[in-house]
């Protein structure tokens, strides 16, 4: 009876050992899965945050995939960036690409007390919040994975998110090597961006505006004297506000990818 006991746990523990190599296994193959999945993680103060991150599978501790973060206009969602990172993604397979939902914008909608949020009914503290979720996105990523470069970030940011990008870098400029900003302005829902940027130091800045869009472009004009680095002001005759530049100026797109290329992964090389 003892002997059948004793097998009985011996077989018992074999399984233990046995699922938990499984799930280890399956762990480590599910991060090397291609294509984006999805990101989580929690804001200083506690808000629920999602997104999506793909991550290359030539990427490892020892040789880091450089980081671009896309950023949405307000009221859109990560969904808005989803085809140009993926054209991005396309030129440059090394790379590791995050889209973020802001704060009260797709998925990232549940605030610590698990109350939905949504930003139609946020104030300027709300908004003001968004400049510490990237920064707080940033730590997630090196927590979560430590194949991706942390130290070299580049931030592609539309409308609202862009001027929280300004602020994003200035608090992290040792990380983030570049901005391209479509349609910043000096100041929008009480987040400030002149002095942010140039505490963000000598770093190439590309600010991208259409000329009929005239509050950004008002404000983009103003703030492109503030930075300090390289920098271009490209402005269009017309195509609107944020990522509709993209969509409706032919050469926008290839002003971006040009701008990542020579500024961010050449330099990331």
């Amino acid at each position: 009876m003892n002997i059948l006991r004793n097998k009985i746990v011996l077989y018992s523990l074999f399984l233990v050992v046995l699922m938990l190599y499984s799930c280890c296994f399956y762990s480590a193959d599910a991060r090397r899965v291609t294509g984006p999945v999805e990101f989580q993680f929690r804001a200083k103060d506690s808000f629920n945050m999602f997104g999506s991150i793909e991550v290359p599978k030539s990427a490892s501790v020892k040789n880091k995939a450089p980081l671009v973060i896309f950023l949405h206009s307000l009221g859109k969602s990560k969904i808005e960036w989803q085809a140009y990172a993926s054209k991005i993604k396309e030129q440059n397979p090394n790379a590791a690409i995050l889209i973020l939902d802001l704060r009260g914008h797709g998925q990232s909608i549940i605030d610590g007390k698990g109350k939905r949020k949504y930003w139609q009914n946020f104030k300027n503290k709300d908004f003001q919040k968004y400049p510490d979720d990237i920064s707080s996105a940033m730590d997630a990523v090196r927590q979560q994975y430590p194949e991706v470069n942390i130290n070299k970030v580049a931030l592609v940011a539309s409308n609202i998110s862009a001027n929280a990008a300004v602020i994003a870098a200035s608090k992290n400029n040792k990380s983030i090597k570049t901005l391209i900003l479509l349609s910043p302005t000096v100041t929008y829902k009480g987040i400030e961006t002149r002095i942010p940027m140039v505490n963000y130091g000598n770093h190439p800045v590309l600010v991208m505006v259409s000329k009929k869009d005239a509050f950004s472009y008002d404000g983009s004009s103003e703030l492109i004297k503030y930075v300090q680095g390289v920098k271009e002001f490209k402005v269009f005759p017309d195509g609107g506000n944020g990522t509709s530049l993209l969509k409706f100026q032919p050469g926008a797109q290839k002003v971006v990818f040009d701008w990542l290329d020579k500024y961010f992964f050449e330099a990331s090389k």
